[in-house]
């Protein structure tokens, strides 16, 4: 996975871009973004500063998990799984660890550059 590192709160992190996140769940970037969209997963907690989204491994990670558990294949209802609010408390875990408690997955994205 391609990688770059930026400095976050005097730490630096390492983020990946939508195509990594896309392929590491065996979707396009489309879908990713549809998703995103429509409410199914989070908003990209970064974004560069030519707003590209951006994602911490670790949120790579959990919705492979979740992708693979709750299987949204085509054809199959989004109500009938469980994706968007285990996505949503894992992502909500993993970004207010990484901020220190002070996420908001409604509100905070943050530009890193």
């Amino acid at each position: 996975m391609p990688v770059k590192t930026y400095k976050i709160n005097g730490e630096n992190i390492e983020l990946f871009k939508i195509g990594e996140l896309a392929s590491s769940v065996g979707k396009s970037v489309e879908t990713i973004r549809k998703w995103e969209l429509t409410g199914l997963i989070p908003k990209a907690g970064f974004r560069d500063k030519s707003s590209r989204r951006l994602y911490l491994k670790e949120e790579i990670d959990s919705l492979v998990k979740i992708v693979i558990e709750e299987k949204p294949y085509r054809g199959r209802s989004m109500a009938s799984t469980k994706m968007k609010s285990r996505t949503y408390n894992e992502w909500g875990k993993i970004r207010k660890s990484m901020l220190g408690g002070k996420y908001n997955a409604k509100k905070d994205e943050k530009e890193v550059g």
